[in-house]
């Protein structure tokens, strides 16, 4: 038992330490680069074209992953690379997206009163992820999107598969349980925007 816990213990650590802070890494540095040079005399024009930026990226990520050449295999060389490129993309959309419609509310709501802004977007976002049984979605950037059901594991998966791989096995691969012990790389998801 206690080297389960000190194999929980390091989980934590890595997701905190390691991983989380790479992940702040990542979008502390796409957002400045962003205010930098997307427009960055007009906090108008700039969140617009970031918005309209994220949304295109997420667009093209999601033909890029859907219409994906039927010749990535699981583990080849070539089918990592292409995820990792899917997920670059995915990731500069979101920072574009959240960029684009956070200085729009500083934009156009209540810009003249930061506070009733801030409390306002709060209840809004808050009674729309509510209403949508999405709220545990408030722990994922914009383009992932997780269910409020009892799965802990509620994300929408996807991968690279072949035309022939697709009418044989409409199922996902790859368990639960691989991805809980392997971690996401080795169901190779790609979490993407689903409706809700």
């Amino acid at each position: 038992m206690p080297a389960r816990r000190l194999r929980q213990a390091w989980d934590v650590f890595i997701t905190i330490f390691v991983v989380g802070l790479s992940v702040l890494f990542v979008w502390r540095g796409s957002w400045t680069l962003f205010d930098r040079y997307l427009a960055p005399d007009d906090l108008a024009a700039s969140a617009w074209y970031s918005l309209l930026l994220g949304v295109c990226i997420a667009v093209g990520a999601f033909l890029l992953q859907t219409f994906a050449p039927a010749t990535f295999k699981d583990k080849s060389l070539l089918h990592s690379i292409a995820l990792r490129c899917i997920l670059l993309l995915y990731a500069i959309g979101s920072v574009a997206f959240w960029r684009g419609v956070w200085y729009l509310q500083d934009v156009y709501l209540i810009p003249s009163q930061p506070e009733l802004s801030s409390w306002t977007s709060v209840a809004i976002g808050t009674v729309v992820l509510l209403c949508c049984n999405s709220f545990r979605s408030t722990l994922a950037s914009p383009f992932f999107t997780a269910s409020d059901g009892t799965d802990p594991l509620s994300w929408q998966l996807t991968t690279f598969y072949t035309e022939q791989e697709r009418l044989e096995s409409p199922q996902e691969t790859g368990s639960q349980e691989d991805c809980i012990v392997h971690g996401v790389d080795k169901c190779s998801p790609e979490l993407m925007m689903t409706s809700l």
